[in-house]
C-alpha cells in the first residue's frame, strides 16, 4: 500500500479526506491487496495523522451488506509514507468481492471510498507435482 495524493475531499473541512483504492488484480491472491491513495499534503485536519483509524469493508459483489474487512490505526511510518502491510484478514472464498475503505477520526469520520471489485480465484494457485514411479 502507499500513500499519495487523493481526490478534493467532500467533507465539511473538519474531517480525514476521501481515499482511493485499486486492486493490484492478482486473482490467485485470497486476501487481495490494494494500493490505497490518501489525502496528504493539504494540511491538517484533512491530511491522513497519526491515530487515524482505516477502515476496509468487504461485501460480496451485488449484496449490499458491508462488514469490516480489516482496520489499522495510522502510525508516524504510514503518515511518512513507509508501506504497510496488511495481516490477520481471513482468506476470501472464490468469488468477485466489492470493497471500500475510509478513514476515521473519532467523530470525524471521511466519506466511503469508490467500490473497488477484486476477484479470487484461489484454485488457480494450485501447484501439481508429478512424481516418477
Amino acid at each position: 500500500m502507499h500513500v499519495g495524493g487523493g481526490s478534493a475531499p467532500t467533507t465539511d473541512g473538519l474531517i480525514p479526506g476521501q481515499i482511493t483504492l485499486e486492486w493490484d488484480g492478482d486473482t490467485a491472491d485470497n486476501r487481495p491487496d490494494f494500493d490505497i491513495t490518501f489525502w496528504s499534503g493539504r494540511g491538517a485536519p484533512t491530511d491522513m495523522a497519526v491515530d487515524d483509524l482505516l477502515r476496509i469493508q468487504v461485501s460480496a459483489t451485488g449484496a449490499g451488506s458491508w462488514s469490516t474487512y480489516w482496520t489499522h490505526t495510522v502510525v508516524q511510518d504510514d503518515v511518512d509514507g513507509v508501506p504497510f502491510d496488511v495481516s490477520g484478514v481471513t482468506p476470501l472464498a472464490n468469488a468477485v468481492w466489492d470493497f471500500r475503505g475510509r478513514l476515521e477520526r473519532g467523530v470525524h469520520i471521511a466519506p466511503w471510498s469508490d467500490i473497488e471489485m477484486a476477484t479470487v480465484d484461489a484454485s488457480s494457485n494450485v501447484t501439481w507435482y508429478i512424481y516418477g514411479f
